[in-house]
């Protein structure tokens, strides 16, 4: 079964890196705020995805941001997807961001993320999705690239009145704890040297997962990313808590058998699968830049 599970990634792999990428219309929507942007507001926008009846199971890419602004925070709450191998980080201007999912999607407006983002100056706000490819769910990890993706402007005006703040007032709201938290482990050659990893899957449906709280027989451990590779090889009894951003947690735990010489579930298969995919489409944009210089 384990050399099964291994063909079948190697297979998708070699597929993904032979065929060309096909282009096909996704399309990543920035929602507007509720109300007019003045100097000083902080807002929460969502970022969501049409999948233009595709289905699938992972996608990468970014978003550039011009203008005045602060980007105070990136929620994942409520996300189609729940794997981050690069969970949405903002840098030199933009948000990257690598997320899958056991299983596949697809629909209009599906929540990618949220940003919350406050405006310093009166000049306008854009968001520019780029580079976004997007992986399929047929068995082969077909990678597609979407269409170029219209920019959405947010004008700002100079304050008139008492600054909007939405996103203490998110936080503020968040009373309960994240829903649930699902942990599986997994061990293969061709990522993080064979090492034991964990992949966690917990849900907030108010504000967002701020991190994990990894206990290795007792030895504890905080982390924001939620795949995680063992820092003792032999632990054998694992705590997990989710904590959001108002402080509220959730805890599981597991004990790991002798050897984790095999996937726990469907979901650590997957997430070989998308970090390869993702070493593929750095290696790929890499290359790109270097024949740009």
């Amino acid at each position: 079964m384990i050399q099964k599970i291994k063909s079948s990634i190697i297979f998708s792999f070699i597929i993904f890196c032979l065929f060309p990428v096909l282009t096909h219309a996704l399309i990543i929507d920035i929602e507007k705020p509720k109300s007019d942007l003045e100097v000083g507001d902080t807002v929460i926008l969502k970022v969501s995805v049409d999948t233009e009846e595709k289905e699938i199971n992972a996608i990468d890419g970014n978003i550039k941001i011009d203008g005045d602004f602060v980007l105070e925070k990136i929620y994942t709450g409520n996300s189609i997807f729940t794997l981050w191998p690069k969970y949405p980080t903002y840098s030199n201007g933009r948000i990257e961001f690598v997320g899958g999912l056991p299983g596949s999607v697809f629909g209009n407006r599906l929540h990618l993320f949220s940003i919350a983002i406050k405006a310093t100056g009166n000049k306008k706000i854009t968001f520019t999705p780029e580079n976004i490819n997007f992986f399929i769910d047929d068995g082969r990890g077909t990678s597609n690239k979407a269409v170029a993706q219209n920019s959405t402007s947010i004008p700002v005006s100079e304050s008139t009145r008492k600054p909007i703040n939405e996103m203490l007032s998110l936080i503020s709201k968040d009373k309960t704890s994240p829903q649930y938290i699902q942990i599986e482990y997994g061990r293969d050659p061709s990522i993080f040297d064979n090492k034991t990893f964990l992949t966690f899957t917990s849900k907030d449906q108010d504000s967002n997962v701020e991190k994990y709280i990894v206990e290795e027989d007792g030895n504890r451990y905080e982390t924001t990313e939620n795949i995680y590779v063992l820092k003792n090889q032999d632990a054998k009894n694992i705590k997990v808590t989710s904590v959001d951003s108002n402080g509220n947690t959730k805890t599981e735990s597991i004990s790991l058998v002798e050897t984790p010489n095999k996937y726990t579930g469907y979901t650590v298969l997957i997430i070989i699968v998308i970090l390869g995919l993702m070493i593929f489409v750095f290696l790929k944009k890499r290359n790109k830049y270097k024949n740009v210089e």
